[in-house]
């Protein structure tokens, strides 16, 4: 997994601790906005496989927040030049 996709998982368990929302409590949540899926799933995303922009939305949309916390963000040293492969 990349360095973007490990950012991307630390700002959505980040929003979810603050928000004091268990996986169980957001499948609900999501469920009451039309997001169909399983604490399974949320744990693949949020814990183990890549997370999206759209699923971060998904979660804010579904927790009622606002505005979402990032803190601060910069690339990666990559020997490559590509900015974190």
């Amino acid at each position: 997994m990349n360095y973007w996709n490990r950012e991307a998982q630390r700002v959505i368990r980040a929003t979810l601790a603050r928000a004091g929302v268990s996986r169980k409590r957001l499948v609900r949540r999501l469920a009451e906005i039309g997001g169909e899926t399983t604490e399974a799933a949320i744990a693949n995303r949020v814990y183990r496989g890549p997370a999206s922009l759209a699923f971060m939305l998904q979660v804010a949309a579904a927790l009622g927040i606002e505005r979402i916390e990032i803190g601060p963000v910069s690339a990666p040293v990559s020997r490559s030049g590509a900015g974190g492969g």
